[in-house]
């Protein structure tokens, strides 16, 4: 999002500034600026300048309409309805109602996005009593509308403990974990199901991280069960295996959760068998790195034997093909080849 830009003021500024500095002028007898030109460009700036906090409050004013028919229609009048329906001729049914409110949440979702990537925006969206109706959004029955919030909760979280504190008060894990839920995966999946998927597993990486409370309790409601259901699942395409992979990381690396993380991991049916499957055999370079790296990681936790077995013949003949791999491929494939040497090595 772009902050408002008042296109005729910019060009009268420009102007004025170019007549004061159009190269024919003398430097040594600059006079001071005039009353009336100080006040011209005060006033200039001062209309550029966007007011952010009051932006934020609009939006949230956006996300807490409500979603179903009945309630929107009791705003009416705050939905300028009646003009729309004046203008058109016709009714608005209740569903192009509430597609309207779907569309209006997720461009507010998309502008508040822009507005909380710094770290003291983003603790402001809970000043301003903006994170609760955020984190609510996660259980909308609406796909798009959970997914958009889920990344501008992990945009908010990221890297800040004041909002993973937050958050984590307010019930975020719950509420992620009620939106995969809400989300299927399989054959029939739609786009906005995966990327929902994807956007709380990004979610949840960062308000995780560090942060042992979240931890804990995405471990008590069971959050690793639904990790390893997405790395078992053929439906899952590589943004949401490299995502699953991210935050089965967090819990792998934690003291707190790493042996049970792990035991769980190594006993579950068919995932060795499928991150054997997603050694090179994805186009997507970082998954393949990523897979390597959780595998290195199981090893070092007492699974070393069964990881050897399920995948070391995958990792060898991924070796080979790199190394028969054209000269430009072989130095894009540089880092993956290190990754899978060192846990090979582990396996010995």
């Amino acid at each position: 999002m772009t902050a408002p830009v008042n296109s005729a003021m910019w060009n009268a500024v420009l102007k004025w500034s170019l007549a004061q500095h159009d190269g024919t002028s003398d430097s040594s007898h600059v006079s001071a600026m005039s009353e009336e030109d100080r006040k011209f460009l005060s006033d200039a700036m001062e209309s550029m300048v966007v007011d952010e906090i009051g932006e934020m409050r609009k939006i949230i004013a956006t996300l807490k309409l409500p979603e179903e028919p009945e309630k929107l229609r009791q705003i009416s009048d705050l939905l300028e309805l009646k003009q729309m329906e004046s203008e058109s001729k016709e009714e608005v049914d209740d569903e192009a109602l509430l597609q309207m409110i779907v569309n209006k949440k997720q461009t507010a979702l998309e502008d508040l996005e822009d507005y909380v990537v710094g770290i003291d925006r983003a603790q402001d969206l809970h000043k301003i009593e903006g994170l609760a109706p955020l984190i609510q959004l996660l259980r909308s029955r609406f796909t798009p509308i959970r997914a958009s919030a889920a990344n501008v909760l992990g945009t908010v979280v990221q890297n800040n403990p004041k909002c993973q504190q937050w958050a984590f008060e307010l019930q975020a894990v719950p509420g992620l974990l009620s939106s995969l839920d809400a989300s299927p995966l399989d054959s029939k999946s739609s786009k906005d199901v995966k990327e929902c998927i994807s956007k709380n597993l990004y979610a949840l990486s960062g308000l995780l991280r560090h942060f042992d409370p979240a931890l804990v309790q995405f471990v008590a409601q069971k959050g690793q069960d639904r990790l390893l259901d997405i790395l078992t699942n053929s439906a899952a395409a590589a943004a949401q295996n490299r995502k699953a992979i991210v935050v089965l990381e967090v819990l792998l690396k934690n003291k707190l959760t790493s042996t049970a993380a792990a035991e769980q991991a190594l006993a579950r049916q068919g995932l060795l068998d499928s991150l054997a499957g997603m050694i090179g055999n994805t186009e997507d370079i970082t998954l393949r790195e990523n897979v390597v790296r959780l595998l290195a990681l199981l090893t070092g936790l007492n699974g070393g034997d069964k990881v050897k077995t399920a995948c070391g013949p995958r990792c060898e003949e991924r070796l080979k093909e790199i190394s028969v791999a054209d000269e430009e491929d072989e130095e894009m494939l540089e880092d993956e080849k290190l990754a899978l040497q060192e846990l090979i090595k582990c396996f010995t």
